[in-house]
Formats: C-alpha cells, structure tokens, sequence
C-alpha cells in the first residue's frame, strides 16, 4: 500500500500549492506522518511510474521530482481552471 500512499501524498501536496506546480518535490518528511520509510518511498515511485501516473526526476542525493502524468480533474491546459460552484 505504499504506492498509493504516495500517490496520495504526491496529489495533496500538488493541492495545497498555491500555484499547482507541476513537478511536485517528494520529501521523506511528507511521508513521516504515514511511516512510509525512504526504501518504501523508492519502490512505491517506481511502482507508479511503471504504471504510468508519475514521470520521476531523480538527482543524486536530492528529493525526487514527481510529474504527475494524468489529467486532473479541474485542470484546463495545464492550468487550473476556476472551478464553479453550485448554487
């Protein structure tokens, strides 16, 4: 179940980013509240990216950036679009 922890982790921390950016830096401190370890959390991203949700951009003792590969869903051109609200 790691894998989709991450893919959790990965999709809220793309959220709750003011611009949305896309690549999303993957930290070992944004999985420490889910006890998802760093060997856990480098077998989960090649799991994703095997699977095709994720593209990874890994440097030599750095996080790894993670593009996160499928369409959204409020996203319009790879910006968000103004989400409307029912009244």
């Amino acid at each position: 179940m790691p894998a989709l922890t991450v893919l959790v982790v990965l999709y809220e921390t793309w959220f709750l980013d003011l611009e949305h950016k896309n690549p999303v830096k993957l930290t070992s401190e944004s999985l420490r509240l889910y006890r998802v370890s760093r060997g856990q959390k480098d077998r989960a991203l090649k799991v994703l990216e095997k699977y095709g949700a994720i593209t990874v951009a890994r440097t030599l003792r750095k996080n790894p950036m993670v593009t996160l590969n499928w369409p959204l869903p409020f996203m319009e051109h790879g910006r968000p679009s103004r989400l409307r609200h029912a009244r």
